[in-house]
């Protein structure tokens, strides 16, 4: 099943170009408009340069081509108070987008086409001329991403910054993790008009998380305790409705304040020792803390807790070698266990209702 949603959902996004794509069209449809609209009817454009278009009452269309060297976020930059329309298309005259005005667009390598006019040859004074240009978004370097077979790598601990442009535009990330860890997924300067969702997918696609966040939110930080392995990241404006040419910036790092992570379970439980206090603390929700300890004897061992966290209700609960509960949760700070043998146990401790976490560190003391 997951294998059969993965291929679907990379078949759909191969079949897609650019943004606000229309329906693909079938082989014959596309090759007719390729035959109607030659290449060479078409004026070359180069990049980053101011061009003057020029539209008579009689000849007010102009018709364009140009190449994507490599993918990027295309401009097509113009200032006029005539009223303009436009077509971009891809190099089978598939429609990308309309225009009325300059826009900013996805797009990966290739030829494209830009049909421009203005409509019913309304120029005034019979003579226009408009300045355009055409160039590459310096600042979002993460494009084309709009679909997660052309994921953009982010390296863990590095930063990207990147666009949510045009409204309906969609940016996937992907990262490596090593080994199993807290990761970090921080999202800041967010623009103060976009409500950012933010969903979480394994290497086959299975959601792990699908979050939107409110408006007027300057930063989103989201942990996870993630397996080693392949991870995407997909960031798109809620219900589309909105877009930024401000860019904002992703961090994805491994969570470093709790020394003794990753510690979600008996398997990956870190090591306690009696007498030698330990840093922790329960972040993010549903964080499980586990340590292991070695008793060579039966004395009743207590639980002390120092510096807690005032939203964290900490609970704590003892497990023997082999994972069986020897006792019911109860109130970390003063949780005592004594061992029917010596022997190895583990100590658990997390949220009473696993709906709050914490950054600030609490001290675990296990003591005779």
């Amino acid at each position: 099943m997951k294998l059969a949603f993965r291929a679907a959902l990379i078949l759909a996004a191969i079949s897609i170009t650019g943004c606000d794509s229309t329906d693909s069209k079938s082989d014959e449809t596309t090759s007719q408009a390729k035959q109607e609209e030659p290449t060479q009817t078409w004026t070359p454009l180069p990049f980053n340069q101011t061009i003057n278009a020029k539209f008579t009452s009689s000849d007010y269309t102009r018709k364009y081509h140009f190449f994507m060297d490599s993918s990027g976020l295309f401009e097509f930059n113009y200032s006029t108070t005539i009223p303009t329309s436009g077509t971009l298309k891809d190099s089978n005259g598939v429609s990308i987008l309309t225009f009325s005005s300059s826009f900013k667009c996805p797009l990966r390598p290739g030829e494209y086409f830009i049909d421009w006019k203005i409509p019913y040859g309304d120029v005034p004074n019979g003579s226009a001329t408009i300045p355009f240009d055409l160039a590459i978004d310096g600042v979002d370097t993460t494009e084309y991403n709009d679909k997660s077979p052309f994921a953009s790598s982010i390296a863990i601990g590095s930063t990207v910054a990147t666009k949510i442009i045009p409204k309906s535009d969609v940016d996937f990330f992907k990262f490596e993790l090593k080994k199993s860890t807290i990761t970090k997924i921080q999202i800041s300067n967010i623009p103060s008009n976009l409500s950012i969702v933010v969903t979480l997918y394994d290497e086959e696609f299975v959601e792990i998380i699908n979050t939107a966040y409110s408006i007027n939110q300057d930063s989103i930080v989201i942990g996870r305790s993630l397996q080693a392995g392949t991870y995407y990241i997909r960031l798109r404006s809620q219900y589309s409705e909105y877009s930024s040419d401000k860019p904002f910036m992703l961090n994805v790092s491994q969570y470093t304040v709790d020394t003794t992570e990753y510690n979600n379970g008996i398997s990956s439980a870190s090591n306690i020792s009696l007498e030698a206090p330990v840093k922790a603390n329960i972040w993010p929700v549903g964080d499980n803390d586990y340590y292991g300890i070695s008793l060579n004897d039966t004395s009743t061992v207590k639980v002390s807790i120092d510096s807690a966290s005032s939203k964290i209700e900490l609970n704590c609960q003892i497990y023997d070698a082999e994972g069986t509960a020897l006792s019911s949760a109860q109130n970390a700070n003063g949780c005592r266990f004594k061992p029917g043998s010596a022997g190895t146990y583990y100590f658990r401790f997390w949220d009473n209702y696993n709906d709050a976490s914490s950054d600030k560190l609490h001290i675990i003391t296990l003591k005779k």
